[in-house]
């Protein structure tokens, strides 16, 4: 009898410790699913974060892109502008030479004098 009680003795003492070390990889490999609980939530902030990030960057690439269309909408329309007013101004130039043609013209057959012409059209003409 005393056999079986130490067998039995044994066995429970070998199942209990069988058991803690159970429990102790439990207890390890619930510490170790909480940490990585934490790594995932940290990563899930860190990838919201990110998110966020790109929308703005977008955003401002999206603003960007506008206002770059209107400048160079506005450096077309000033391009033009500046040709026009180039043509008006070689237009108004050769209509100054006729002009001054002309006058001088009137000069040379008597009609006007070369002050009279200065003094009018502020304009100095080589007799």
């Amino acid at each position: 009898m005393r056999n079986k009680q130490k067998i039995s003795s044994e066995s429970r003492t070998q199942m209990e410790m069988e058991t803690m070390a159970a429990r102790l990889e439990a207890t390890k490999a619930e510490n170790e699913v909480n940490k990585m609980t934490e790594w995932c939530k940290e990563l899930d902030g860190k990838m919201e974060r990110s998110a966020e990030e790109l929308r703005k960057v977008k955003s401002e690439r999206l603003e960007i892109d506008k206002d770059y269309k209107k400048l160079k909408t506005k450096n077309v329309e000033l391009e033009e502008s500046l040709a026009k007013k180039g043509a008006a101004h070689e237009r108004m130039t050769k209509d100054m030479a006729k002009l001054e043609r002309e006058v001088r013209m009137l000069v040379d057959m008597g009609y006007c004098s070369i002050t009279l012409v200065s003094i009018v059209f502020n304009i100095e003409l080589c007799a």
